[in-house]
């Protein structure tokens, strides 16, 4: 077994969220004293008893002492586990004391490259109760003798920066497209908040608010099939309202029940949701391909109905099993670059926007 001590060094956001160009400001935090904590569970194999050591100085590096594994690979899964809770904690503990939630939101980070270990061998066996017995030099008698053996490993890493050059002179032509539409530069900055969020669920969150607005508010002929005419409503409400007035006495609970389910009647159509999104998309935004790298994804029905069942999953709060966590990286990809081509169908053609 391999014994291994970890070092990755934490970063914050310092930036005033009310920086412009008459209003800016960073945040300095200080530490009162070092975070240190030992734990016996959690870490390592459940051979050893030693204790793993996690703390972090005032100057945010964090130490990671003492854990065991058979291989590089485990170590460091481990090693990034706890990076993270820490980072989580820390940055909850802190901005819980934050004075001014409208300058600074504090979220300390750090970059998985900057992670360094060193390794040497582990015996599980209590510390020194291993001996050999050796003749002493000078003949004399015997005596006890420890022979302690330790091994420091290393390894070379690199790390590869890659340059690309980006063209720029659609920024003003796209700017003077959206012009002051409100609707454009609102569904501009969802999509805006989703880039650079590690979260896959956050990036989700913030995508599928573009989906659900142009379920609202993008014209689709499949939108308007109504299920019920307006007087099919009013008959269905008068039966309801007889049911509802005998099972309560209540006039304002009796409003708001009315009022739900004649809304709930009313947005029935003769499509589910599935097929009406891959309409909008197909038939009135002209999108039924997107591309990752190399790989070209086909925006089908069973897309669209793998996209609307990971948002009914992430917004009733279901925990993700393994195999949805690596769904949602996917499915966040193919939403980013998704909404990346709604955006641009509306700003080509603002027609597009329903009359309401």
């Amino acid at each position: 077994m391999l014994k291994y001590d970890f070092e990755i060094q934490l970063k914050y956001f310092s930036s005033s969220l009310l920086n412009k160009h008459d209003l800016s400001g960073d945040i300095e935090i200080l530490f009162n004293h070092s975070v240190f904590d030992e734990s016996y569970t959690g870490v390592g194999d459940s051979e050893t008893q030693e204790p793993c050591i996690v703390s972090i100085s005032e100057n945010y590096l964090l130490s990671i002492k003492s854990i065991y594994a058979h291989k590089d690979e485990c170590a460091v899964s481990k090693a990034y586990d706890i990076v993270d809770k820490y980072s989580k904690v820390l940055s909850y503990v802190v901005q819980s004391q934050n004075s001014n939630v409208y300058q600074f939101h504090i979220k300390f980070i750090y970059d998985r490259k900057d992670l360094k270990f060193s390794k040497r061998n582990h015996k599980v066996s209590p510390k020194f109760n291993e001996f050999e017995e050796k003749e002493d030099p000078k003949g004399s008698n015997q005596v006890k003798l420890i022979d302690a053996f330790d091994t420091l490993n290393m390894r070379d890493s690199l790390h590869i920066g890659i340059s690309q050059t980006f063209q720029i002179e659609e920024v003003k032509k796209l700017s003077d497209d959206i012009g002051d539409n409100k609707d454009l530069w609102f569904l501009m900055e969802c999509y805006y908040h989703a880039l650079g969020l590690s979260d896959y669920k956050s990036k989700y969150f913030n995508l599928f608010i573009i989906i659900e607005f142009i379920e609202k508010n993008v014209f689709h002929k499949t939108v308007e099939d109504k299920v019920y005419q307006k007087d099919q409503v009013e008959n269905i409400m008068s039966n309801i309202k007889l049911t509802l007035e005998g099972n309560t006495n209540n006039k304002q609970q009796l409003v708001q029940i009315q009022s739900r389910l004649k809304q709930v009647i009313e947005s029935i159509t003769t499509k589910g949701r599935s097929d009406k999104l891959y309409h909008i998309l197909q038939d009135t935004l002209k999108i039924s391909k997107t591309k990752i790298l190399m790989q070209e994804i086909e925006v089908d029905k069973e897309l669209v109905t793998k996209l609307i069942k990971m948002r009914n999953g992430l917004f009733h709060a279901k925990v993700l099993t393994p195999q949805e966590k690596e769904d949602i990286v996917f499915l966040s990809n193919v939403l980013l670059l998704l909404c990346e081509n709604i955006i641009r169908a509306l700003i080509e053609n603002k027609s597009l926007f329903r009359k309401l």
